[in-house]
């Protein structure tokens, strides 16, 4: 990323959880979303962050 201020989209799925579990023999299935889907958009998150050479990875983001 450019240093600057970028706007953000955040996903999470059930299927991302560390305790699924996928299948070796056919594609994990994301599941349902685990967050409001307004944040799933740049559009609609309405989230900016500062991007600096020190920004810290990854990157904490407070969901209201």
């Amino acid at each position: 990323m450019k240093p600057g201020v970028s706007r953000v989209r955040v996903t999470a799925f059930e299927g991302q959880k560390p305790s699924a579990i996928a299948n070796a023999n056919q594609e994990m299935m994301l599941g349902k979303s685990a967050i409001p889907r307004k944040y799933q958009s740049f559009r609609t998150s309405k989230i900016e962050i500062e991007v600096t050479p020190d920004l810290p990875q990854p990157i904490a983001i407070d969901l209201e």
